[in-house]
């Protein structure tokens, strides 16, 4: 069996083994809600029934949720669909972020395989961030901590096949991708043009 039919085998395997450790109890662990991902979740919500946030703006590009406190937009946007199909409980709340987790293990594999790894090590490195303590404690909460991940690695897999295969319209792609990653967390503000 080649390296090819290994990988095909194991990586949907490695996925579906990291959506129930992601997903498993997200309901109760953690116990409760925080204060930030209740903050959301309420921005979410409001979005999701009214198309406005909690102080009457129209789809707003930034949710105020202090005098002096500002949420990026990309955890409420991404939440806001599930939130107007499902009741908002701590599992739907959280489930957005699970997924986000979940593309950053897949764009691994994939940018490992566009770096020309072969098919079991580029697996093993997505099997690896995955059991990363710090990607499951962060992919199992309702924050924004890991969704400019997806965002940067979608970037480097876009410029790795624009340099490949010279193609412009990858480039620019490349650059809406990190245009996107702006909006996700307050540091990307800073990294995303750097």
């Amino acid at each position: 069996m080649t390296d090819r039919r290994i990988a095909a085998g194991i990586l949907p395997a490695a996925l579906l083994g990291s959506a129930v450790l992601y997903t498993a109890r997200l309901d109760r662990v953690p116990p409760f809600l925080s204060t930030d991902e209740t903050s959301f979740a309420l921005q979410a919500h409001a979005i999701a029934t009214t198309a406005h946030d909690q102080n009457g703006r129209f789809l707003p590009l930034y949710f105020q949720v202090n005098e002096n406190v500002w949420f990026h937009p990309a955890l409420v946007y991404g939440m806001a669909p599930v939130l107007a199909v499902v009741r908002p409980t701590a599992w739907a709340v959280r489930l957005p972020t699970v997924v986000v987790a979940l593309a950053g293990i897949f764009l691994v594999y994939a940018l490992a395989r566009r770096l020309g790894t072969s098919p079991a090590p580029a697996v093993a490195g997505s099997v690896l961030l995955a059991l990363t303590p710090a990607h499951v404690m962060h992919g199992r909460l309702a924050c924004d901590y890991l969704w400019p991940v997806p965002c940067v690695l979608a970037w480097i897999i876009l410029l790795v096949d624009a340099h490949r295969l010279q193609s412009s319209w990858r480039f620019f792609a490349a650059g809406c991708v990190l245009g996107v990653g702006l909006y996700t967390y307050v540091a990307s503000v800073l990294m995303m043009p750097v």
